[in-house]
């Protein structure tokens, strides 16, 4: 359940970050777009994770 959590604070978090074009690190590397997709991915990793320790601990259970 923490991951999950996890994982929708980082997706929200980017969402805002997108919203509000901040920060900016490094405009010609690194700026709010990139800041925006790490988080995303973060979000993604997070509740994949999840996901998959309920299907295949489901699953060793049975």
């Amino acid at each position: 359940m923490i991951l999950l959590l996890a994982g929708g604070a980082l997706y929200s978090t980017g969402g805002v970050i997108y919203a509000l074009k901040r920060p900016n690190p490094s405009v010609a590397w690194f700026g709010f777009h990139e800041v925006f997709h790490a988080l995303t991915i973060g979000g993604f990793v997070t509740q994949y994770v999840a996901v998959s320790l309920v299907i295949y601990g489901a699953r060793a259970g049975s």
